[in-house]
């Protein structure tokens, strides 16, 4: 995730409901990866299902 706007569009980020952090937001499709646990911090927020189904479907698109 980014609060910085990016130059590039959807499929390769997809912009967070403006309401769901305190800044403008975006999930870098591009750079998901795994993480474990032990290194997340405290929870921010939960996108709706809507939301991850755009964020999967612009995954699919750059992967298969």
């Amino acid at each position: 995730m980014t609060s910085q706007q990016p130059q590039v569009k959807y499929p390769l980020v997809y912009e967070l409901p403006k309401d769901l952090l305190p800044k403008p937001s975006w999930v870098k499709i591009t750079q998901i990866r795994t993480l474990s646990i032990k290194r997340l911090g405290k929870f921010l927020a939960q996108i709706e299902e809507a939301d991850y189904q755009k964020v999967m479907t612009g995954f699919n698109k750059l992967c298969c």
